[in-house]
C-alpha cells in the first residue's frame, strides 16, 4: 500500500488502487464471517479507512508537516490498515481489555514510525525523484544551507556525514523502545519478536554509520580527500584495511542505505 504513496506515476498509482480494491474486497469477504452488519466492528473499519485518506491527503501537502510530531501522526495514519487486526481481536473478545487495546495501539503507532523512520532513511534517493515528503530530506534541509544546490550522491553523502541519518536511528530507538513499554507485561511473543528484530535492524544501521563517520574523519586528518586516493601508496603492506576502504568506499557510493535491507 506504500506505492500509493512512493510512487507518483498514474499507470503505477492505478494498478496499485486496483490490487488494494482486491484485497480489500476479500478482506470484507472474510471479516464479514465474524461480523453481524450491525457489529461496531465495522465503524472502527470506517475509522481506519478515513484515516488512510487522510494519510493520502496529508501526504500530498507534506510541505505542511513542520514538526516530528505532524511526521507521526502520518505515520500512524499510513498504518491505520495495519491496526484492523488489532480492533478485530478487540471487539471479537467482548472490548473487555480496553487497556490492553490501546496500549497494543501505542505500541502499533510507536513501530511503525520506527518503520517509517528506517525507510526514508533507505529511500532518500527515490522519495527525492518521486518528490515525496522524506523526513531524512526534511532534517536535512535544516542542517545544511541550501542543500538543493547539492547533486543527489553528495545529499546522500551529507545525510551521515552531517549526523541526520544517526540522530533519526537515535529517534527510531527511541520509538522501539517504547513500543516495548506499552506491552511488557503481555504475553504478545510474535509482536515482541517483531520490535526485537527492528531493534537489531536499528542497531545495526547505527554501528556502521558510526563507523563510516570515524573512518572519513580519520581519513580527512590525513588530507585523503578521496577514498580511493592513494590507496596502492598508504595501505599496500596491509591488505586487510585495504579492503575495509574499499568497502568503506562502496557505502559512500550506495549512501550507506543498503543496510537498512
Amino acid at each position: 500500500m506504500d506505492d500509493i504513496f512512493d510512487n507518483k506515476k498514474e499507470t503505477s498509482n492505478f494498478n496499485v488502487f486496483l490490487t488494494i480494491n482486491i484485497c480489500q474486497e476479500e478482506t470484507v469477504k472474510i471479516l464479514s464471517t465474524f461480523f453481524e452488519t450491525d457489529s461496531e466492528f465495522w465503524d472502527i473499519w470506517g475509522k481506519r479507512k478515513f484515516e488512510y485518506v487522510k494519510a493520502y491527503k496529508l501526504d500530498k501537502q507534506s510541505h505542511n508537516i513542520s514538526s516530528f510530531a505532524e511526521y507521526e501522526v502520518l505515520c500512524d495514519y499510513k498504518s491505520s490498515f495495519g491496526k484492523i487486526a488489532i480492533d478485530a481481536l478487540f471487539v471479537l473478545t467482548g472490548k473487555h481489555y480496553r487497556n490492553e487495546y490501546q496500549n497494543v495501539l501505542k505500541s502499533h503507532k510507536d513501530f511503525y514510525v520506527a518503520f517509517q523512520i528506517l525507510d526514508d532513511v533507505s529511500d532518500y534517493e527515490e522519495d527525492y525523484i518521486n518528490q515525496q515528503f522524506n523526513i531524512s530530506k526534511n532534517h536535512l534541509e535544516k542542517r545544511v544551507d541550501d542543500i538543493e544546490s547539492y547533486s543527489l550522491g553528495d545529499q546522500k553523502k551529507l545525510l551521515y556525514l552531517e549526523g541526520v541519518a544517526e540522530e533519526l536511528y537515535l529517534k527510531a530507538y527511541e520509538h522501539i523502545i517504547r513500543a516495548f513499554e506499552f506491552v511488557r507485561d503481555y504475553k504478545a511473543p510474535r509482536w515482541k519478536d517483531e520490535l526485537q528484530r527492528m531493534q537489531n535492524t536499528i542497531t545495526i544501521n547505527n554501528l556502521n554509520i558510526n563507523g563510516y563517520i570515524r573512518f572519513n574523519k580519520y581519513l580527512k586528518s590525513k588530507h585523503i580527500d578521496r577514498l580511493e586516493q592513494g590507496l596502492g601508496k598508504i595501505f599496500s603492506s596491509n591488505r586487510r584495511l585495504y579492503f575495509l576502504v574499499k568497502w568503506l568506499s562502496t557505502v559512500s557510493a550506495m549512501g550507506v542505505a543498503w543496510f537498512s535491507g
